[in-house]
């Protein structure tokens, strides 16, 4: 049996190789054990197919020899006296169904011979490949004596009726010696070979050896010392690659070789009037894209080197270019740069491109998209070129570049560039080094690198964008963040969407504050606040204002354009209302400052209330007959509650000032149990079990919508209410509206919430009961679940509980991913002690070995003399050597 030493098959590419010829569809078939040569040049020769469970599948030509070519042509009732075992058929392209047999010549159907390894649903044959599919030539002409053949490029020779072997020691069967065979075979060959291949394994007689050829004779035996006899001590066979250059008329034409499908093969080009290779030296998906297109196919795909699938390595043409490079928007390979043969001379076979084409496009050509994003209108920039989607690098993006994405998406509002949004599915980058002046319709007019060119790393240098649309009238004000309508961030409308007021440059003049405030409604008193955080998701508008005394409008004011990346603080007013402004004539005085409050009815009528620093809420209203258009007061003065809390002993803590309950402000932490034991004692509860409630819990009350009063509070702890203890004025305090981050609200407890105290999980304020951490369940969270006990919590082996949880473990020879259990593959990952091959089983593994060798103490192999232990003469005609 002949049997090549097969080069190894990178794991990456075979798979891919795997996937795309599973695209085949299986050919179904009626009756198992039934066979069919296919591929062959007449009808008695062909790949072997035979049929396993309803399915046409191929042979390993493991141990595949005259015996099993002629079980297969009796089978077929075609001549079988002297059938041949040929490899010269191709591939198959569905399953192999048999890694091989053994027959003895009796049977009357392949499928009685015994089977080295048969596919199935639990086995599957790894150690084979379609390049080793075994074929017959059927026939009962014996051969003719000095003629030649190749069988898989082993080289035969006719001798008395039958085939023989060539014995070529190195250095002597070269390429003249090739040349020879070649021409004798009917293959003349301008580009002939040895193959750089050992064959160990024959069941065919050596009968010629040593010959030396000088590459003008006729045939192998005209060469010297070709004396035919007997030789059995050979250590390499002879082998022979014969191909011609193919010539080509049309010059920088291109085409795929080497696979069964017209979008993927072996790039090659016409050159001189001769087909060869591109060197992948330079390549990118860039040439992928130029080629596709110059081949009608859609403009995309993926890129590999013939050292991806290296059986393929069989049957070279010359390299015809090398240095390649392209941009991707060419129309032929021939428009890119690139070198001749010797642009590189560290280019071998083993770096010619392998390409593989879209089948179609998934887009249309120039497209944007926007993907990943929170709503329809942000994302990551995707745009379709050459018929796929891909990403933008975020080199050189800004805002420019996302007007004109959102342009071409129809947005019609402000765009906002952003950075290292992530990668997609496909990682493919399409553009990099973007540059738009910003008037551009579609993405495509801008500058960039090229297609397909760029020095980004896919997942962490993706563009994105916010587009927005229309959403207000030119030239209008509003304030946004505040607690109130009349304070807040001050937003200016331009071209349709809503701008942040740059406040860097504006002086303690207040000017711009009055003009804003104006033209709200409010007058008299403004104060502006800069502040750098809490800007919001409206950007910067790009020019700076600078108001004059008589100016009414923002609009009026001087504008002068603005780097908004050198802009550290944004606007934000507090305008101090006079009521009369808003149309409230019967609230008058605040006492004799002219100062009262306003505030805003569910049905957005506006009444009169006094302001916060106006202490005495009579002197508001001094029209003591229209005292239905000021406030009602909501409690008395003084007093404190605590709210949002599943009793009225734990919660929120508000105080009343001007009939008004209002927050009391936590701004430099001076809140603790002394605190807290003047609110319980004042609210009539016991002090014992007084404190401050922080952390998680305390987020759980939610936060006050109500103004802060009262701010600065210290007690000692003896105070009968809490406006006993030192604190600021009320009204006065540092808790604003404009720091960041917002003041917490005080939270009170004057008894413990859950009872029985939570031993293990946290007190729920709004049921009064405890909510138990992960393992843990009971009234107060202290009984253990005992989770193994119900389905074996889950995991698939072992199940171990512990108080508050549990874990899953696995049986030896599997690993856990938390509760299945994955058998352990001791042969991928090195574990085994395997000196050969290692078969991976659940839970464990076993050790074979290779043909010619016995398995010895479970792990070791030992050489086994066929030629002793297979009787007659291992099984050879003639002579039996071991090796």
């Amino acid at each position: 049996m002949l049997v090549a030493a097969k080069r190894a098959v990178r794991g990456s590419a075979f798979l891919l190789l795997v996937e795309f010829l599973a695209l085949v569809a299986a050919e179904p078939c009626s009756t198992d054990g039934l066979v069919r040569l296919a591929d062959g040049l007449t009808a008695n020769e062909g790949r072997v197919e035979i049929c396993l469970d309803g399915e046409w599948g191929t042979i390993c030509d493991h141990h595949w020899g005259s015996s099993e070519a002629s079980i297969v042509c009796q089978q077929l009732g075609l001549p079988a006296e002297h059938a041949d075992a040929i490899y010269r058929y191709g591939g198959g392209s569905g399953l192999i169904h048999y890694a091989g047999f053994r027959c003895n010549g009796m049977e009357t159907q392949l499928s009685l011979c015994p089977a080295d390894q048969r596919n199935s649903s639990t086995t599957q044959i790894t150690n084979c490949q379609h390049l080793e599919d075994a074929g017959v030539r059927c026939t009962n002409v014996p051969c003719t004596e000095n003629t030649v053949r190749l069988n898989e490029e082993v080289v035969q020779v006719c001798h008395d009726q039958q085939w023989g072997l060539l014995c070529a020691p190195r250095g002597i069967w070269d390429q003249n010696a090739v040349q020879v065979m070649c021409t004798q075979a009917g293959r003349p060959s301008t580009f002939p070979r040895s193959p750089s291949r050992r064959v160990f394994f024959y069941d065919a007689p050596v009968i010629l050896n040593d010959i030396t050829c000088n590459g003008t004779e006729d045939s192998i035996v005209e060469c010297a010392q070709a004396d035919y006899g007997s030789f059995t001590d050979c250590a390499n066979i002879a082998v022979a690659h014969c191909e011609a250059q193919e010539s080509c008329s049309e010059p920088n034409a291109i085409r795929l070789t080497r696979f069964s499908s017209d979008t993927m093969g072996r790039l090659e080009v016409c050159a001189n009037g001769m087909w060869g290779t591109v060197c992948g030296n330079a390549a990118t998906i860039a040439l992928v894209r130029v080629a596709c297109r110059q081949l009608n196919h859609a403009p995309g795909g993926s890129l590999f080197r013939e050292s991806d699938f290296a059986f393929l390595l069989d049957g070279l043409v010359p390299i015809r270019r090398t240095n390649v490079v392209c941009a991707g928007n060419e129309d032929s390979l021939s428009e890119c740069s690139f070198n001749g043969a010797d642009g590189d001379p560290t280019c071998t076979h083993r770096d010619d491109v392998i390409i593989m084409c879209a089948t179609q496009s998934e887009c249309n050509e120039g497209d944007v998209r926007l993907v990943d994003g929170q709503t329809s209108t942000d994302g990551r920039v995707e745009v379709c070129l050459d018929g796929f989607w891909g990403s933008v690098c975020d080199d050189r993006w800004d805002s420019r570049d996302a007007q004109v994405v959102c342009r071409q998406l129809n947005f019609n509002g402000p765009s906002y560039p952003l950075l290292s949004f992530g990668a997609g599915q496909s990682s493919t980058i399409h553009l990099d080094d973007v540059h738009c002046n910003g008037s551009e319709e579609r993405i495509t007019e801008c500058s960039h690198s090229g297609i397909g060119i760029h020095n980004c790393r896919a997942g962490t240098e993706e563009a994105g964008v916010i587009c927005t649309n229309t959403t207000c009238e030119d030239g209008t004000v509003h304030l946004v963040g505040g607690d109130d309508v009349s304070r807040g961030r001050v937003e200016y409308c331009y071209q349709g969407a809503w701008y942040s007021v740059c406040a860097s440059d504006w002086d303690d003049s207040g000017l711009e504050a009055q003009v804003i405030c104006g033209s709200l409604g409010y007058r008299y008193e403004s104060t502006v606040v800069n502040y750098d955080e809490g800007r919001g998701n409206s950007p910067i508008l790009p020019f700076s204002i600078s108001c004059s005394i008589g100016d009414s409008e923002l609009d009026d004011c001087a504008k002068t354009a603005l780097d908004t990346n050198q802009c550290p603080h944004v606007a934000v007013v507090d305008c101090e209302a006079i009521c009369h402004t808003v149309g409230i004539t019967d609230c008058e005085m605040c006492g004799s400052r002219e100062r009262c409050g306003i505030v805003t009815t569910a049905d957005g009528t506006p009444v009169c209330n006094c302001y916060s620093d106006c202490y005495d809420y009579g002197d508001c209203c001094s029209d003591l007959s229209n005292l239905d258009n000021c406030s009602i007061p909501e409690c008395d003065d003084g007093a404190v509650r605590l709210v949002g809390g599943v009793t009225n002993s734990t919660g929120r803590l508000e105080v009343c000032a001007n009939g008004l309950w209002g927050r009391v402000c936590n701004r430099f932490q001076y809140w603790g149990p002394d605190n807290a034991r003047v609110v319980c004692r004042q609210l009539g509860f016991p002090t014992e079990d007084a404190r401050v409630v922080e952390g998680e819990l305390a987020r759980m009350f939610g936060v006050s919508e109500r103004a802060p009063l009262l701010g600065e509070v210290h007690c000692i702890g003896t105070e009968t209410e809490l406006l006993e203890c030192s604190h600021t004025s009320i009204g006065r305090h540092l808790c604003g509206v404009t720091v960041v981050p917002p003041v917490p609200d005080i939270i009170i407890t004057c008894s413990e919430i859950c009872q029985p105290p939570c031993v293990n999980g946290m007190c729920n304020i709004n049921t009064g009961n405890c909510d138990c951490s992960p393992g843990y369940t009971g009234i107060s969270c202290d009984e253990d679940v005992r989770e193994c006990e119900a389905d074996n919590g889950g995991c698939d082996h072992i199940c171990t509980n512990f108080p508050g949880g549990y874990n899953c473990s696995c049986r030896a020879g599997y690993n856990t991913d938390g509760t299945s259990c994955r058998d352990i593959d001791e042969c991928g990952d090195g574990s085994h002690d395997c000196s050969q091959i290692c078969v991976n089983t659940p839970g464990s593994y076993y050790c074979n070995c290779q043909r010619g060798f016995q398995l010895v103490g479970g792990t070791e192999c030992e050489d086994v003399d066929e030629c002793e232990a297979l009787s007659p003469n291992g099984f050879c005609s003639q002579v039996c050597v071991k090796h």
